[in-house]
């Protein structure tokens, strides 16, 4: 593993990771080819993440500092899906 000057990790064998200057992780690569990438609004919240070919996958919903739900264009209706903050923070 891989670590930057703050102490992030940008890599171990199979993956490297890119942070933003507010410390989130904003994309993930495989040998060298975009896999994710995320998006946040103004306040470092979560608000999109990308496929490596910069189609949006998911949408993630907020009221106030709590995630409400999470919104996949995985899924063919394109419906929310409510999760808790903390289950889909560790999902990701």
């Amino acid at each position: 593993m891989t670590h930057d000057d703050a102490g992030r990790m940008t890599g171990d064998a199979a993956l490297s990771f890119t942070w933003d200057a507010f410390s989130s992780l904003a994309a993930v690569k495989t040998s060298g080819s975009l896999t994710e990438a995320l998006q946040y609004h103004g306040l470092g919240r979560l608000v999109a993440r990308y496929d490596g070919a910069g189609a949006l996958k998911d949408e993630y919903i907020w009221d106030g500092d709590q995630m409400v739900a999470c919104r996949s264009r995985t899924n063919l209706r394109g419906g929310a899906r409510a999760m808790a903050a903390a289950g889909v923070a560790r999902a990701l």
